[in-house]
């Protein structure tokens, strides 16, 4: 946290002790907060900008900047794309959720479709049973022209009905002029089971007209 970070480990730790031994058994208004806060640890609240995380609206400019080790590797990996970084085929059934999407996410635009081709074949994310690693590889494929997975766009549209996924992946077809009528066809095809509000999300995107 950032006032474990300005006062060092040792001081915060003692300082959490001191807040759990004395209102353990009460509750606090934020006003008492700061006051407990200035008594221990006296010109933090100011050095940190108290008042403006408290008071203020959006998120200060001091907000701790946090990037695990395996977060920047991650990246890391990914942004070699193009000098022939790949990962290992066994990370297939080792890597978690998360850490897919950030592999995806942090891929060079350009991939292309035989990159794309390497990518599934290799991890078979086109078969993937998660809806999160699915609509980010889907996207993904579909930007670089990968018409492999089309057909499963197609289902995967049709099974599903939260706008999360739904505007990605009508976004990224319609936007592709090799996808462009897939994208209206599909949805013609599965509007009817959609929201009322997302189908018109939708028709925004595709230019349909009401």
């Amino acid at each position: 946290t950032l006032m474990e970070k300005t006062v060092g480990r040792e001081k915060f730790d003692h300082f959490l002790r001191d807040y759990m031994d004395t209102f353990q058994f009460r509750s606090l208004d934020t006003e008492e907060f700061l006051d407990f806060l200035e008594l221990k640890l006296p010109g933090l609240a100011e050095k940190i900008g108290a008042k403006e995380w408290v008071y203020e609206p959006g998120i200060p400019a001091n907000e701790p900047k946090v990037e695990s080790a395996r977060l920047s590797e991650l990246k890391a990996l990914a942004a070699g794309w193009h000098d022939g970084s790949r990962p290992d085929a066994d990370v297939k059934d080792k890597w978690s959720v998360a850490e897919w999407l950030v592999y995806l996410g942090a891929l060079p635009n350009d991939i292309g479709e035989d990159g794309c081709a390497w990518i599934d074949r290799t991890f078979t994310l086109t078969g993937s049973g998660n809806s999160e690693i699915l609509c980010k590889w889907l996207v993904m494929a579909i930007d670089n022209g990968y018409d492999a997975v089309y057909d499963k766009s197609r289902a995967f549209l049709g099974s599903i009905g939260r706008m999360k996924y739904l505007k990605p992946m009508y976004k990224a077809l319609s936007d592709n002029p090799k996808s462009e009528e897939l994208a209206m066809k599909i949805f013609d095809e599965h509007k009817g089971m959609y929201h009322p509000i997302a189908r018109g999300g939708l028709e925004a995107i595709l230019g349909v007209k009401a």
